[in-house]
């Protein structure tokens, strides 16, 4: 693993160096580089490293004469440099089973090392198949922090949804529910005889 860290690393310093030998070089590709190189150390969970990569790329944006706002808004949300959502699995016996689509709502928080933190399933249907598996996709997943000034910081609640096919069961269908009015009042000659004192 940390033979794979340092070739990675190597491979993305080395566009770098190529850049910086270069006479004029895009400001935002320039920018992009660090922003990679950056994304590459947080994958391997040194975060010290990849925040100054971040910094230096909001820096040379700057210095470039972008404006404050523009360099805040590449960093303004949590982006996913690593997400694996689940899928469903295919059961073995397909027998009375037919495709559907299911979906899970949830919320979350991205921390300064691009962790992800307070997760919640906020619904789900039609039946809980992956729920388990998606909270645990998030705490693996490794995200692009938020940075303002510079400086990193935890992010508000971010909502989301995951949709994903499935073989189920055909769902029961519903009754429908009889209307106002369906029943037909009994006539006169129907009502029930009085009774006589």
């Amino acid at each position: 693993m940390l033979g794979r860290y340092g070739q990675g690393e190597s491979a993305l310093q080395r566009v770098l160096e190529i850049y910086d030998a270069q006479e004029s070089v895009d400001p935002k590709l320039y920018a992009d580089g660090l922003i990679e190189l950056g994304d590459w150390h947080l994958v391997f969970d040194k975060w010290t490293a990849a925040a100054l990569r971040y910094r230096q790329a909001q820096t040379h944006l700057l210095e470039a004469e972008w404006e404050p706002p523009a360099v805040d808004a590449l960093f303004a949300a949590p982006e996913p440099v690593v997400l694996h959502l689940p899928e469903a699995r295919v059961p073995s016996d397909r027998t009375g089973l037919e495709p559907q689509l299911g979906f899970i709502d949830y919320r979350y928080r991205v921390n300064t090392r691009g962790r992800a933190f307070e997760v919640e399933i906020t619904d789900f249907g039609p039946e809980d198949l992956l729920n388990f598996r998606l909270k645990r996709a998030l705490k693996e997943a490794r995200f692009r922090p938020i940075m303002v000034a510079g400086e990193a910081m935890d992010s508000d609640w971010l909502e989301a949804r995951h949709e994903f096919p499935f073989l189920g069961p055909p769902p029961t269908p519903e009754a429908e529910p009889e209307e106002e009015g369906d029943a037909l009042p009994r006539s006169e000659s129907e009502a029930p005889p009085e009774e006589t004192p």
